[in-house]
């Protein structure tokens, strides 16, 4: 949940609020709520996780800051914003006289990067939990150290082009135009691209489950029927690159938030191992199931390539928490 009312959904406004009274917090205006509950389930994170280990939030650009502030009084601390460029946001701005509008065309998601405490200093963090830093080297783009923005192409590219104001077009032909302060043309693989999530890849493993119409935005034409109809799915290349970078290699990832599963399956095809919580009961099925399909990918290509992941392969154990209900 990001704390905008999505859709009016309950999840993403009135729960955030009555979990923050049942903390002894009332009469919060909805940013101040949803602050708190970010420092709610931000400690419970903390809790589980090692000295030093990672953790990974996405946010919504008009609340990331609650989300940061919150996860802040948990008792992380913030290491830095990436920056998700996905241009397939869809104004939700009233039309006003003199083609004046009051938000702007999203296009980005932040993800605010946060940090357990060390145990000592960097150097003693990584040599006791092998945790601490970041895994640089495993998400190098084209040699590059990783930077902090990725990005996706738009919901209306094709195979064969990309529209005009697709954000890995703009990057391309700004980076095969320009150049660098001393002189050196950039290429455009100086960023990690990674594709939409195609209906393949929204429905792979779900085949049992019956089809359901999608449609992300009510304004908006049904884009057609699907057996994973979680309105927020990220990439799997995506996740798989935060993956790689916030845990070691067979570490353990958590999702307290697990929807239809993406994180667990970033994680086995990955080698890591997954441990992911849902309140949604038709999300947890269909999230054990996307898991257990690419894991088995997985395992074929690693078989298909003659040579095994490090790590230990991941087993997501996807399990419903107690308490009240909410959804993600």
């Amino acid at each position: 949940p990001y704390a905008i009312g999505w859709q009016n959904e309950s999840w993403d406004s009135g729960a955030i609020r009555e979990a923050a009274a049942r903390h002894g917090h009332g009469r919060l205006s909805k940013p101040e709520a949803f602050e708190v509950w970010c420092a709610i389930w931000g400690a419970e994170c903390l809790r589980a996780m090692k000295p030093g280990a990672f953790l990974l939030a996405f946010g919504s650009p008009r609340t990331h800051h609650r989300l940061a502030a919150g996860l802040e009084d948990a008792g992380l601390e913030i290491r830095d914003t990436l920056v998700w460029l996905h241009s397939r946001g869809i104004s939700k701005s009233r039309r006003y006289p003199g083609g004046r509008a009051t938000t702007l065309k999203p296009a980005i998601e932040p993800i605010v990067v946060a940090r357990a405490p060390l145990d000592g200093t960097t150097e003693e963090t990584i040599r006791r939990h092998g945790t601490g830093a970041l895994n640089a080297e495993a998400c190098r783009v084209e040699g590059r150290h990783p930077a902090d923005a990725v990005a996706s192409h738009d919901e209306r590219c094709s195979e064969e082009a990309c529209v005009a104001d697709c954000a890995v077009a703009l990057l391309d032909a700004a980076a095969a135009g320009g150049e660098n302060g001393v002189g050196v043309q950039l290429p455009p693989s100086r960023f990690l691209y990674c594709t939409k999530p195609s209906r393949a890849e929204r429905d792979a493993g779900c085949e049992r489950f019956p089809e359901h119409p999608f449609n992300l935005l009510p304004s908006t034409k049904t884009s057609g029927p699907t057996r994973n109809p979680h309105p927020t799915l990220k990439p799997i290349e995506l996740m798989r690159w935060l993956v790689r970078l916030a845990s070691p290699e067979g570490g353990l990832v958590l999702d307290p938030f697990t929807g239809s599963g993406t994180t667990g399956v970033a994680a086995a095809l990955e080698g890591r191992r997954f441990c992911g919580i849902e309140i949604d009961e038709g999300y947890l099925r269909i999230a054990a199931a996307r898991i257990e399909h690419w894991t088995k990918v997985g395992r074929k290509e690693e078989a298909a390539c003659s040579r095994a992941r490090p790590g230990a392969p991941a087993r997501g154990s996807v399990r419903r928490p107690t308490g009240s209900r909410r959804r993600r």
